[in-house]
């Protein structure tokens, strides 16, 4: 009894070494998996770049469309506002 008892232990801690071997084989292997994949993440930033313009190009564009519709509405505010930030030359204001 105390033979097979010993003989499963011994099976027992193979299958536990060979378990440890796959798993490790495993884990290198999706390492050499994650070198290609980081390839690929590059790429992907390069278009995180180009939505992050985008979404600023559509921020500014609303930003213009609101600021053309103020303007649309009082015009006499768009007179004020351009006035002030380029003055005609020889009047004097005061």
């Amino acid at each position: 009894m105390g033979c097979l008892l010993y003989g499963g232990i011994v099976n027992v801690i193979d299958l536990y070494e060979t378990n440890m071997k796959k798993e490790e084989e495993e884990k290198k292997e999706k390492k050499e998996k994650g070198k290609k994949k980081k390839k690929k993440k590059k790429k992907k930033k390069k278009k995180k770049k180009k939505r992050k313009e985008k979404k600023r190009k559509e921020k500014k564009r609303k930003k213009n469309s609101i600021l053309i519709t103020l303007y649309n509405i009082y015009p006499t505010c768009n007179q004020q506002i351009t006035n002030a930030s380029h003055p005609t030359p020889g009047l004097s204001t005061g």
